[in-house]
């Protein structure tokens, strides 16, 4: 997944009928994503979203990170990402050979508000909520 980018957007039709979370994977020099709101004078091709969720599931995508740290080896290569609304943490994994997503595996979460994602010097992942008590970033571990 290295040399790829992720965008998360939230997209609702003009009739407000359909409300849906969506996830594409682009090349760096790849532009246009296929929301129906691209310029018309755009010449690339718009890019399919490879990850999509209707609001039963959540309301309001957050972008992560892809995990290439050490302490959770089974979430290699994995993408992170969550759900601003439901507060809902998921590990998607993509695979390069068959352009397919293989799995989307729900992570424990607060239920809190995921405000956004990082990711330190060593691959390790984090989230960050919204709290009344100002301790608002997390990182990965193991239950024990």
């Amino acid at each position: 997944m290295q040399g790829f980018f992720y965008i998360g957007q939230f997209q609702v039709r003009r009739d407000a009928t359909t409300c849906r979370s969506l996830l594409a994977r682009f090349l760096p020099r790849q532009a246009s994503y296929g929301f129906g709101n691209a310029a018309a004078t755009n010449p690339d091709k718009p890019v399919d979203p490879l990850w999509e969720y209707d609001h039963q599931i959540g309301k309001s995508i957050t972008g992560g990170h892809v995990y290439r740290g050490k302490k959770l080896p089974e979430l290699f290569g994995y993408y992170i990402y969550g759900d601003y609304v439901s507060g809902k943490i998921w590990a998607l994994k993509y695979d390069e050979k068959t352009s397919k997503v293989i799995e989307n595996v729900r992570i424990p979460s607060t239920g809190l508000p995921v405000l956004a994602f990082g990711q330190d010097e060593h691959g390790e992942v984090y989230y960050m909520i919204a709290t009344a008590t100002g301790k608002t970033i997390f990182r990965f571990e193991r239950k024990k």
